[in-house]
């Protein structure tokens, strides 16, 4: 595991894929949202075979005025893209799903499948900080809800470690997988004079090896 200073996955995707001379043609975006990668991968890769997929049926709409080709559901394709992006996707999949979820990126990837989470290493599954003296709460613990079944919630807690455990029941030794602690934030206790380092994001890239 390594730590890198970038908020999005872009620059050290962009690195992976060009140290490896990968030819990337294709792109499966998976909960692309509002903002999906096509603008990205059509500058970067000189392709326009792009695909998202958007369950969140306003935002789908947006999408399909835009003339960008989207579909609702993963299951909705069987095709192979060289490129399939998950960001900040993961942590929305219930925990009995998330397997099966990570198996259908898995079958859909014919060369690099790339994802970003939150990240909850300073924190226990109740959201309390694992230093007593840390007072900082992200933003995005509001939408952790386990139990929840909108699936704008956040269901799974998830560290570099755990993370890494569910990638590996997956993808096997055919697979090169790389995870990175990202998005780093300098908190500081000016009175009790403390500083902590925080990673909030962790970024997961994992490519079939040749």
């Amino acid at each position: 595991m390594n730590d890198i200073n970038d908020f999005q996955i872009y620059n050290k995707l962009k690195e992976i894929i060009s140290l490896k001379k990968t030819i990337i043609n294709s792109c499966l975006d998976i909960g692309c949202g509002i903002n999906p990668t096509l603008n990205w991968f059509k500058k970067v890769f000189n392709s326009t075979n792009f695909l998202c997929v958007e369950p969140d049926l306003e935002i789908f709409k947006r999408l399909k005025d835009l003339n960008i080709k989207c579909i609702k559901d993963l299951n909705e394709t069987n095709e192979l893209f060289d490129l399939v992006i998950a960001k900040e996707v993961f942590e929305h999949i219930n925990k009995e799903d998330c397997i099966s979820f990570l198996k259908k990126c898995k079958k859909q990837t014919n060369k690099i499948f790339a994802m970003t989470v939150p990240n909850f290493e300073n924190w226990n599954e109740n959201l309390k900080s694992v230093d007593i003296e840390l007072r900082f709460v992200p933003d995005h613990f509001s939408f952790f809800k386990p139990t929840s079944q909108n699936f704008h919630d956040h269901k799974l807690y998830l560290t570099p470690e755990i993370l890494e455990n569910y990638l590996k029941q997956v993808f096997n030794d055919e697979w090169d997988i790389q995870i990175f602690r990202a998005w780093p934030w300098e908190i500081k206790d000016m009175a009790r004079i403390r500083k902590f380092n925080l990673y909030f994001k962790i970024f997961a890239i994992i490519i079939k090896k040749d």
